[in-house]
């Protein structure tokens, strides 16, 4: 019986680790730069950097070159450093990097 028990425990922490990130959008691979750009700003806790990214973010999206499923989550990652929550937006932006799948070749 503890057998079935202990293979159904791993088969949860599997799902939940295969999980992680699934509530982002695959970003085009075009910008998945700015995915590395956010990130650098959020760790440094830069708020010029992030002032930077979140213009060069607005801009593609503008110029139809990013979705609007990305641009909201790039826009909420930037809300939560806005609001002070530094280290949970760098986690945000870790998981949205994450859950990118590499681009086909």
């Amino acid at each position: 019986m503890h057998v079935i028990t202990r293979y159904k425990a791993c088969c949860l922490v599997l799902m939940a680790a295969l999980m992680v990130g699934c509530g982002y959008p695959q970003a085009e691979p075009e910008n998945l730069i700015h995915i590395t750009k956010l990130r650098t700003a959020l760790s440094a806790r830069n708020e010029e950097w992030l002032r930077m990214n979140e213009e060069q973010i607005a801009q593609r999206h503008a110029a139809n070159e990013m979705s609007q499923a990305n641009f909201d989550a790039f826009q909420t990652i930037i809300g939560q450093a806005r609001n002070g929550d530094w280290a949970g937006a760098e986690r945000a932006a870790v998981d949205f990097q994450r859950a990118q799948r590499p681009p086909a070749r």
